[in-house]
């Protein structure tokens, strides 16, 4: 059993391997480190997203794919190639203007720090994104070597520069913490790099060993790749660190983009999920002037391929998220942090995802009345809450209807006012925040809990449109 956990003995029991053996270990080491491309989002998030986080999403499901579906690598990496240095040229083009606006200053300033932080950032993001590229160098260079166009060991060398970048973007984030926490003096150091360097090296050599005894027992190499793209990324549990990455990644992805299609994508991955060939296919053979329209249009044209995939229920859900994004747009109530509690429990734990749909529409009419002028208590019981909300809004009156539609739009009204109060029972009797005995929860299904998710959101989106008024 090889026992690899550093680059000189990966480089040992690679030099033996098959193209896609060494493929899927370069794509999954790449996969590890792209929440580290959020450190490039220090400054213009909007801007770098398309330049560089769209781009690099893209790199990795042109690796993944070629990886999982090796018969199809050719088709993909010829359609490829031409784009494969976009990301690469613009985190280049900002990392050297961030350096030159550094030099400019003679003095230390808060504009110079702030160049500085935005200047290391940029370097972990450049070694995410070099672990990235080299993971689609290796498919590319696969398909090279079945073709007699290279050496077998073109992929090998381009599986080791994608472990070597994403150590170094490892090391580099530790590095950045310590920076902006001496420069700005507002961020907490995190953990010695050496024991996330460790982590990341025991990932690499864990994936060795599932593909040496997969493949040693069933004889079957095509299928070991196949069944290690489908474990998690990291095992038996994430790293702290990547949690936080990640988490901090996803805040930052501009909300009225449709980012979704590629955070529930990534999230996938990291739980070690399978997916539809067709669809990752489609995913990537998106023409290459529709990429250049940007993240808004490219995001757009793969949520509609992912509805046209999914059952209702799943559908309703991203209409549910979409409506909220818009109106969360034009009222400034943000509850982004509601919403990515909930993307985050779906489908892996629906008690999670009942817990915080109630808690956003809690939040949703205490924001309400505040806004308002209402005075809420803090201890104000969850039914007073909704009668006082609709009242407020004027969906719910003691008085007659002055016309036929109005009074329609009260049965609706009140209709609404028992879903949301029964969305809070819900709660109560199998959502998160109430203690259990162990193996006395409630069976709750991911699909009970899709549809009180989706009924939450369109209800709190149908809350913020009527204070908003639109």
């Amino acid at each position: 059993m090889a026992d690899v956990e550093d680059q000189s003995s990966l480089e040992t029991w690679l030099r033996n391997q098959q193209p896609n053996f060494v493929c899927v270990l370069a794509t999954r080491a790449a996969f590890r480190v792209a929440p580290l491309l959020v450190e490039a989002l220090h400054d213009d998030k909007a801007k770098r997203c398309a330049s560089i986080v769209l781009p690099s999403f893209r790199m990795l499901a042109v690796a993944s794919a070629g990886t999982v579906w090796p018969e199809r690598a050719s088709e993909i990496s010829k359609s490829f190639q031409s784009s494969i240095n976009e990301a690469s040229n613009a985190i280049g083009e900002e990392y050297n203007a961030a350096q030159l606006g550094v030099i400019e200053y003679k003095e230390i300033s808060e504009p110079c720090l702030d160049l500085e932080v935005d200047a290391s950032g940029l370097g972990v993001g450049q070694s995410a994104l070099a672990a990235i590229q080299h993971a689609v160098q290796a498919v590319i260079d696969a398909v090279d070597i079945s073709h007699g166009i290279t050496s077998s060991h073109a992929a090998v060398e381009a599986a080791i520069s994608a472990c070597m970048a994403a150590h170094s973007a490892i090391d580099g984030a530790h590095d950045y913490a310590e920076s902006r926490a001496v420069l700005m003096d507002d961020v907490r150091v995190e953990d010695e790099p050496m024991s996330h360097i460790a982590e990341f090296w025991d990932a690499v050599g864990r994936d060795v060993q599932f593909l040496d005894t997969y493949s040693k027992q069933k004889n079957a190499y095509a299928d070991a790749v196949k069944s290690l793209s489908e474990n998690p990324l990291w095992f038996e549990s994430i790293p702290v660190w990547v949690s936080r990455k990640w988490a901090n990644f996803k805040e930052k992805l501009p909300s009225n983009e449709k980012w979704w299609v590629w955070a529930d994508w990534y999230e996938a991955h990291l739980k070690g999920q399978s997916f539809d060939e067709t669809i990752e296919l489609e995913r990537i053979s998106i023409p290459k002037e529709d990429w250049q329209r940007g993240p808004a249009h490219v995001n757009a044209t793969i949520a509609k391929l992912l509805e046209a995939e999914t059952d209702p229920l799943v559908a309703a859900i991203s209409r549910g998220f979409e409506e909220l994004d818009m109106v969360q747009q034009t009222t400034s109530v943000d509850l982004s942090a509601h919403v990515s509690r909930i993307r985050t429990a779906l489908p892996s734990d629906p008690h999670q995802a009942i817990g915080a749909t109630k808690e956003m529409l809690e939040s949703t009419m205490k924001t309400i009345l505040v806004r308002r002028g209402c005075t809420v208590e803090n201890n104000i019981k969850f039914p007073k809450l909704t009668s006082r909300c609709l009242k407020e809004l004027g969906l719910v009156k003691s008085s007659s209807p002055a016309t036929e539609s109005e009074g329609h739009l009260r049965k609706v009204a009140s209709s609404a006012q028992k879903i949301i109060n029964a969305l809070n029972e819900y709660r109560g009797c199998a959502g998160t925040g109430h203690g259990r005995a162990v193996g006395s929860e409630p069976v709750v299904t991911a699909s009970d809990a899709s549809l009180a998710v989706s009924a939450g959101l369109i209800l709190a989106a149908w809350l913020l449109r009527h204070d908003k008024g639109v």
